[in-house]
């Protein structure tokens, strides 16, 4: 197994057991913001909610990874545990 497959697997439990909702944007530009989980579509959608991160993503393809968005990844679901924990 090598670093790629390993960050694949963390970002992938990450993404299933954080508890963080994710939010894509709707302008196809690779935007992001991750949310508390108990956040809800429409506090998101009318601007009450404050992400906990957020930034740009680039589509990846790569023979391991093909048709997926760079971000966020794992570094980037830690951070906002981190952010989460800390408030």
């Amino acid at each position: 197994m090598n670093s790629t497959d390993f960050d694949a697997m963390e970002l992938d439990y990450l993404q299933e057991y954080s508890g963080l909702m994710l939010c894509r944007s709707d302008l196809g530009d690779g935007g992001w913001s991750l949310y508390l989980g108990d956040t809800t579509d429409e506090e998101i959608r009318e601007g009450d909610a404050t992400p906990l991160l957020a930034g740009p993503a680039a589509w990846i393809f790569t023979p391991s990874r093909p048709g997926e968005w760079s971000r966020p990844n794992a570094a980037d679901y830690r951070a906002a545990l981190i952010t989460a924990t800390a408030s």
